[in-house]
């Protein structure tokens, strides 16, 4: 990128504004090297480091389960084919929380991708529901404006493993307006 800017002969300092392309390539930080010619300095170049940082999109599930694995914990035994089919802890609520300060574009989950405007039209009564293969997982609201995420799991069948937890994991993934996906 080569352009000049003349800066008046009274001016100590000037704002250079360097365009950045948005490739959606997630490159890290990123040093530029600016250099003028100034004539106080009888035609010798002065130049000045500065640094292009990305910003990576990040969701964070919050961890209702403490030292148990997974976020949510759901009983089995809760099911109506189970052996408390009075209960209720076949479904558990939890929250996740998205940072997308170039904006959310769309969520992944699980291979099931969500626009941001289906996200915003979530509600409790009209939710989200996903398909994990155990269970499924209900996209019940969503504030843009805070990044807050609301969901409920719930378990669908027996998962045939006696005495023992089992684990449904899903890979959760955000892209965001600059097309630049969380880890």
């Amino acid at each position: 990128l080569t352009s000049g800017v003349i800066v008046p002969g009274n001016i100590t300092n000037v704002i250079v504004r360097v365009p950045t392309v948005i490739d959606g390539l997630v490159e890290g930080s990123e040093d530029l090297t600016l250099t003028a010619n100034t004539s106080a300095n009888n035609g010798s170049l002065v130049s000045g480091i500065g640094t292009i940082t990305e910003i990576v999109p990040v969701v964070t599930i919050v961890d209702s389960n403490g030292a148990t694995a997974g976020q949510v914990t759901v009983n089995e035994s809760d099911l109506a084919t189970g052996s408390n089919p009075a209960g209720t802890a076949e479904n558990a609520s939890g929250t996740m929380t998205v940072n997308a300060p170039n904006g959310v574009v769309s969520m992944n989950f699980g291979g099931t991708v969500i626009t941001l405007a289906q996200l915003n039209a979530a509600t409790v009564g009209a939710p989200i529901v996903i398909n994990t293969g155990e269970g499924s997982l209900s996209i019940t609201g969503f504030n843009a404006g805070t990044g807050l995420l609301n969901y409920t799991y719930g378990i669908t069948a027996a998962q045939n493993v006696a005495g023992t937890s089992v684990l449904d994991s899903l890979n959760i993934t955000l892209t965001d307006g600059a097309s630049v996906t969380s880890a």
